[in-house]
């Protein structure tokens, strides 16, 4: 992902081609350096794609601009993934990559890995932005873009992942 990274901070000062909450689509061909024995992308190889989307997202928004200027870092706190249908070598999908909000502490991000209309995969992802190994509210970040944007309610999925996310985390405290 470095790549990634120096491909951000050389394009980090361009215009934006869409709005922070817009679904930014990428595109992908499954190749031989991808699939397992099962002639498919395995779990692991997914979180390549989606991660390589992330970083195109915040490219296509506008958002690494002030990530690069400000040194803010995007971790990952939590990603849940459901497997649909398979993609087999040679095929051409897309990973569409939305932000479906915020709270004080994480942006909740909604990835889809499509071929053509059908769904593949779908992914929720909770993160944080770190600046000054501390937590950054995430508004703090949005305040910075040009447009300013607000968190829309978070969509139901994710606000049960907040409630079992809690409830694993309680479960796992009082576990010897």
């Amino acid at each position: 992902m470095l790549y990634e990274l120096l491909k951000t901070i050389a394009l980090s000062g361009r215009p934006a081609n869409y709005q922070p909450l817009d679904v930014v689509r990428k595109r992908y061909k499954v190749g031989l350096r991808h699939i397992d024995f099962n002639l498919h992308i395995n779990n692991a190889v997914y979180l390549n794609f989606l991660e390589k989307a992330r970083w195109d997202h915040g490219r296509q928004t506008g958002l690494s601009g002030p990530m690069v200027k400000g040194r803010i870092n995007f971790i990952v706190a939590g990603i849940d993934i459901g497997y649909i249908r398979e993609l087999r070598l040679g095929t051409h999908f897309d990973v569409l990559t939305r932000i479906a909000g915020w709270d004080e502490k994480y942006v909740y991000i909604d990835q889809r890995c499509v071929v053509g209309e059908k769904l593949h995969a779908t992914v929720l992802i909770k993160a944080a932005y770190i600046q000054n190994g501390k937590v950054l509210k995430p508004q703090k970040l949005f305040d910075q873009m040009p447009q300013a944007p607000k968190s829309p309610a978070l969509p139901q999925p994710f606000e049960e992942w907040r409630t079992l996310s809690q409830s694993k985390r309680h479960y796992n405290e009082t576990q010897p």
